[in-house]
């Protein structure tokens, strides 16, 4: 842009913004401030978009308190800080672990009457992720869909993932029950991790069950699931007999699926038959 002069041409403003941009990419601040008071030296209008830049690049390089006073200047520079501004400090607090902080700054952005949106939560259900704290995120999804705001398909994902990790499956058959109802589809493994969960646990009707969804969500049942509930069915069935024509089903299942069943399978498939006899 400097040179530009030189060759009898002059830089615009949305030059000037698109230089801007990149020093916020590229997390340098301070540039940013150079780039900003060269605009103001030429004469080049001053509008939002570029003191948003300067926000944004302070907050990408993690200088918040830099960053929230660059938005505190914003009225009396003429300008309302807009979903923009408000949005680039709350996640930015949140990305530095100041997730406190932020949670205070998204109140104050919807008291001060700005309509939030998906972007007003990510930083929040992001961090709240990468501290462990899966309760915390998933009530940041409850109070955005509590909101009118529905998050996007990556939180739901990524919270479910969480919860079936530290175990909290009802609470992650809960998220995947809303995240269906966002219109989003349930990634098949998910279920294939509940069929197991359930085969695990002797809950073999369950198992079942689930194994009808994972097909229904395009998933593939394994092999391994069909025998491990043959196994449960075993385990489980005793005196319930019905659990043996369960058996028998997930059995034949395996021949859909052009599976030779294991010859352990197979022995204890003759058992269940002679018992059920």
């Amino acid at each position: 842009l400097e040179r530009m002069p030189d060759y009898g041409l002059n830089s615009t403003q949305m030059e000037w913004i698109r230089v801007l941009g990149v020093c916020a990419s590229n997390r340098e601040p301070d540039k940013a401030v150079e780039v900003l008071e060269r605009m103001r030296a030429e004469g080049e209008e001053l509008d939002l978009v570029a003191y948003n830049s300067v926000i944004g690049a302070f907050s990408k390089a993690g200088r918040m308190d830099e960053a929230i006073q660059w938005f505190d200047k914003l009225p009396s520079l003429g300008f309302e800080p807009d979903r923009i501004a408000w949005n680039t400090i709350i996640n930015g607090l949140a990305s530095v672990g100041r997730v406190y902080e932020a949670s205070m700054w998204r109140g104050e952005m919807e008291s001060s009457g700005i309509a939030l949106g998906v972007d007003s939560y990510t930083g929040l259900v992001k961090q709240c992720l990468e501290d462990r704290e899966v309760n915390a995120a998933d009530a940041w999804l409850q109070h955005m869909e509590s909101r009118g705001v529905t998050p996007s398909r990556a939180m739901y994902r990524d919270t479910i993932k969480a919860q079936m990790k530290k175990s909290h499956w009802d609470e992650a058959v809960s998220t995947m029950a809303r995240m269906e109802a966002s219109g989003y589809p349930v990634e098949p493994r998910f279920y294939a991790k509940l069929v197991v969960r359930n085969i695990v646990r002797g809950m073999v009707r369950e198992a079942i069950a689930w194994m009808d969804q994972l097909e229904a969500a395009g998933g593939v049942i394994k092999p391994y699931m069909l025998e491990l509930c043959i196994k449960a069915c075993k385990r489980h069935g005793g005196p319930e007999r019905s659990l043996i024509g369960q058996a028998e089903k997930l059995f034949r299942k395996m021949y859909e699926l052009f599976y030779t069943p294991k010859a352990e399978t197979v022995d204890l498939m003759k058992k269940l038959l002679e018992y059920q006899r």
